[in-house]
């Protein structure tokens, strides 16, 4: 489902009934406001921020409620496991200087003993240095799983967050809070203005759902656009 919505076929559609409907069924332009960049939108996103803001943070608590138990217990994984494989690593590196100057001595001295203890270290059936590297070969495993398994957990907490955010956002389009509305002026009728209300409805939504980071990028973009136009006059003026 999510494929065809977003595939090409999908988008063509789309499209394709956006021009059938605009021409068939009698849908009108609509005007903005003139004091639509000046006091308008810096006013509406004002408003927005302030309920992003709100929204953004009970949703938090709300996840945070749901998930953040299994979140911490994963997280305690990580650490646990972290901690376990620097320990290995730390014994194997000590083990490693250790028979480095066992081998070493036995070499100098050439004794027969400690030639056969040095051959015992590196290919004897008891094989330290191999019984080390396999356990913090293991550990790292483990280790590896236990942060794919927090990276999921992560991506699922996320996934929810955003769908909590634009349920919420989506009841506080429904009473009565929108971003396209005091744009335009005169709102159109009919059958179009019900049309004007559900898209509005969604857009706002998902304005609300972005989060105040993406009300404050709309907010930049629009600063740097004035700041440029009021620039331009001046140089031509």
């Amino acid at each position: 489902m999510k494929g065809l919505l977003l595939g090409k076929w999908g988008a063509s559609v789309a499209a394709l009934v956006a021009v059938l409907v605009a021409t068939n069924v009698g849908f009108q332009n609509v005007g903005f406001k003139a004091d639509l960049l000046t006091s308008v939108i810096p006013n509406l996103l004002a408003s927005f921020l302030a309920i992003a803001a709100v929204t953004e943070r009970a949703t938090a608590v709300l996840t945070e409620i749901w998930f953040g138990e299994q979140r911490k217990q994963q997280e305690e994984r990580v650490r646990v496991a972290g901690k376990d494989f620097n320990a290995k690593r730390v014994a194997l590196e000590k083990a490693l200087n250790t028979h480095e100057e066992v081998i070493k001595e036995a070499f100098r001295s050439s004794k027969p003993a400690a030639m056969a203890h040095a051959k015992d270290i590196v290919v004897g059936p008891d094989n330290l240095l191999a019984g080390a590297r396999e356990q913090i070969s293991n550990q790292g495993k483990v280790l590896e799983t236990v942060n794919v398994d927090l990276a999921v957990t992560e991506s699922k907490i996320d996934l929810e967050r955003l769908a909590l955010s634009f349920l919420i956002s989506l009841a506080v389009s429904l009473v009565g809070v929108r971003v396209l509305a005091p744009m335009f002026a005169p709102m159109p009728s009919g059958c179009q203005l019900a049309a004007f209300k559900a898209v509005d409805v969604l857009l706002t939504a998902g304005l609300l759902a972005g989060g105040t980071s993406a009300i404050t990028a709309i907010s930049d973009l629009l600063g740097s656009y004035m700041n440029a136009s009021r620039k331009r006059a001046m140089e031509n003026g």
